[in-house]
């Protein structure tokens, strides 16, 4: 296994913590970028290793696939992130039965 691929796996299992998902799912409640909650704590656990750009569009992913086995759905891209030390910008996502 290669250093990126452990480090996506890596990635993959700290997001799918409950804690790190209800963080997630409470800024995509609040109309927030979902990955504007976890800027903070993907710092402290991996350290600079989340800050390229080629680790934070992985992040971005799994996020996704997170939100969707909860239940959300993708709604739009680039979004301005507030006050997150990682990311600039996020997805928005919404609950499904919200279609």
């Amino acid at each position: 296994m290669t250093d990126l691929e452990m480090l996506v796996s890596r990635l993959r299992n700290f997001l799918a913590q409950d804690r790190v998902t209800v963080q997630i799912q409470d800024a995509t409640s609040r109309g927030r970028p979902a990955v504007e909650a976890i800027g903070h704590e993907l710092l402290d656990e991996f350290g600079e290793l989340v800050r390229p750009n080629w680790v934070k569009q992985p992040i971005g992913k799994i996020v996704k696939e997170v939100m969707q086995r909860h239940g959300f759905l993708h709604d739009s891209y680039g979004h301005k992130t507030s006050g997150s030390p990682l990311f600039v910008s996020g997805s928005l996502y919404r609950a499904a039965e919200s279609i």
